[in-house]
């Protein structure tokens, strides 16, 4: 198979479009002894969120420091592609990630501009190309034209997948490696350039992955797509919605229900099932047919006790993950199937300490899987749909229940008045009040009036605050005379 540096020609991908100076055909190619380890980054596509330090301050300083010697020259001859063709020469060169590409060539620039005077304004203006973050046409980049390439080689394997009912061995060697190249150029290449392939044709080398995963039976190369699925996600946020509503959710669920000793395959799964739950988006209704009341009982019995095999107690961890951004997707505690498998549970002891644990860290594992589509507070949402009713609240034992008091009266104390997350705790407060056994105990009854008192007197007025309290006060005067 061709890597990916023997496939690139080490040249710009816009060299062949334009003619240039004779000062500019000759720019040397930069030497490099070693080449860095590419390195995952799902940035946006901004050039902003490429390049720190002095480096990007110098970039942002560069018309001032233009100004003062614009004088020498009349005008520039940079063409206005030079700073994106360095960076694809370098990245094609060495195999750095596109945002590293683009920090060194920024401070290369950078400093032949601080130290050669007579060459300042041209480093100015390639500076500028930089920014301005305008990469040409995107397929005469030599990513793009692989990222097509490898897309249309696993299409192939697809279709022969169809055309059989067995796997060929001989193949499997390729199959995995363009999967792993596939892999590290999404996360490595220019964000704007893989999303531009990723949504050619409303997505359809994206539904090709997502039949070959279905028609797949090799482990390993499950494995490797659902790596591959993981990078998609990171590039383009509305990829995920196009996965959820596709088979792939049902044949990951399957997977970690049929493969409990394959743990590296099941870890993987758990992880894409959450990322894709974890925009709380709608879920096609047929669907519920298999993610049901069975598969949460599963993801229970397995954080209750998790199988041997699970050497590195990983299972009670990534299976909570799942559960939590499960649970966003349904917003009646009534009709909730996490809820209604917990009230029948008999032994739920381990998942509730696993949420109590984060939700006194303030940490939601949900949030962090996918950031620019979270929408919910996950720890929350779960806290707030299990002490919506009596029965599922007697999954937290009383001392369990202080706790949660305790962490209440902190955070409805140290948050900003105005601010959402204050609602959420007083709401839960309330929710306590009404569906625990709070008579039995009256855990810093005293702490809560003051709090409350706090609250309904607020100047300026927060009123949803004011309401809930309002509320508490007209439900529990046993409590708060």
């Amino acid at each position: 198979m061709v890597k990916l540096v023997q496939h690139r020609q080490g040249v710009g991908p816009h060299s062949g479009r334009r003619k240039t100076s004779a000062a500019n055909q000759s720019v040397p190619g930069s030497k490099f002894t070693k080449a860095s380890k590419s390195t995952k980054s799902n940035a946006t596509p901004n050039l902003s969120h490429s390049l720190s330090g002095s480096s990007f301050d110098s970039l942002h300083s560069s018309q001032s420091y233009s100004s003062s010697v614009g004088s020498r020259h009349s005008h520039s001859v940079i063409p206005k592609l030079l700073g994106p063709d360095l960076v694809e020469l370098l990245r094609s060169s060495t195999n750095l990630s596109y945002d590293k590409s683009c920090s060194a060539i920024a401070a290369i620039v950078t400093h032949l501009r601080d130290n050669v005077i007579s060459v300042s304004r041209e480093m100015d203006d390639i500076l500028e190309t930089l920014l301005q973050n305008d990469n040409g046409p995107m397929e005469m980049s030599g990513d793009h034209r692989r990222l097509r390439h490898l897309l249309k080689e696993l299409t192939i394997c697809k279709d022969d997948s169809q055309q059989r009912s067995w796997a060929l061995h001989e193949d499997q060697k390729i199959i995995s490696d363009n999967l792993k190249e596939l892999t590290t150029i999404l996360t490595d290449a220019n964000p704007a350039i893989c999303k531009s392939v990723i949504q050619y044709d409303d997505y359809d080398s994206v539904n090709s992955l997502i039949l070959y995963y279905q028609m797949e039976i090799r482990a390993s190369i499950r494995l490797l797509l659902l790596q591959t699925f993981t990078a998609i996600c990171g590039v383009d946020r509305d990829v995920i919605a196009v996965l959820l509503c596709s088979v792939l959710p049902l044949e990951i669920a399957r997977d970690i229900q049929n493969q409990s000793t394959d743990m590296q395959k099941v870890y993987m799964s758990a992880l894409v099932l959450s990322l894709l739950f974890s925009t709380g988006e709608s879920i096609p209704v047929p669907h519920y047919e298999h993610l049901n009341t069975g598969f949460v009982s599963y993801l229970l019995s397995l954080i209750e006790t998790p199988p041997e095999s699970d050497d590195d107690e990983r299972i009670p961890d990534l299976f909570t993950e799942v559960l939590l951004a499960f649970n966003l997707h349904f917003q009646i505690p009534d009709q909730n199937l996490i809820m209604r498998t917990l009230g029948c549970s008999s032994t739920t002891r381990a998942f509730s300490e696993r949420i109590l644990v984060l939700f006194n860290r303030e940490e939601d594992p949900v949030g962090t899987l996918c950031a620019h589509s979270y929408k919910s507070n996950s720890i929350l949402k779960m806290m707030e749909d299990i002490l919506s009713c009596s029965r599922t609240a007697e999954i937290f034992y009383t001392n369990d229940l202080k706790v949660v008091i305790d962490i209440v009266i902190r955070q409805a104390t140290d948050i900003t008045p105005g601010r959402q997350t204050r609602t959420q705790y007083l709401s839960l407060m309330h929710l306590i009040l009404h569906n625990t056994t709070y008579s039995e105990h009256r855990h810093r009854q005293q702490d809560l009036k003051q709090l409350f008192d706090r609250i309904i007197n607020e100047d300026p007025v927060q009123e949803q605050d004011q309401l809930i309290v309002g509320q508490i006060y007209k439900d529990s005067p046993q409590f708060f005379p």
